[in-house]
């Protein structure tokens, strides 16, 4: 394994514990969530034990993020590739759901010749 496999391998126990500790989730409820032994995570958080991708697709769907997010992958630059959901409160005043409506821009009225 040559050096940044190591490294960046090695960089993902902390990340995932920083990720499941940011979401307030136990290892017991991770484990029970993603089919995960909580042997197998307590090892990867630590270090003990290397990532794999069958391990990286569940934790990465469970902490509602990505693999890139897990292994410390570098931003590409372009926004589209690295898109994070929005979560807009729907509710009024009064507690009724508010209707989102687009607004279309409507062409400029040209006038009519007579």
């Amino acid at each position: 394994m040559d050096e940044q496999t190591a490294s960046t391998t090695e960089a993902v126990g902390p990340r995932l514990k920083g990720l499941r500790t940011q979401r307030t989730l136990s290892l017991t409820s991770l484990a029970e969530a993603t089919g995960i032994s909580l042997s197998t995570l307590s090892r990867l958080e630590s270090g003990q034990r290397r990532t794999t991708l069958e391990l990286l697709l569940p934790l990465a769907r469970e902490l509602r993020g990505d693999i890139g997010e897990l292994i410390g992958a570098p931003q590409t630059g372009d926004p589209r590739l690295h898109l994070k959901p929005v979560h807009l409160s729907l509710l009024g005043r009064q507690g009724e759901r508010a209707h989102l409506r687009a607004r279309t821009a409507r062409p400029a009225e040209t006038p009519q010749s007579p």
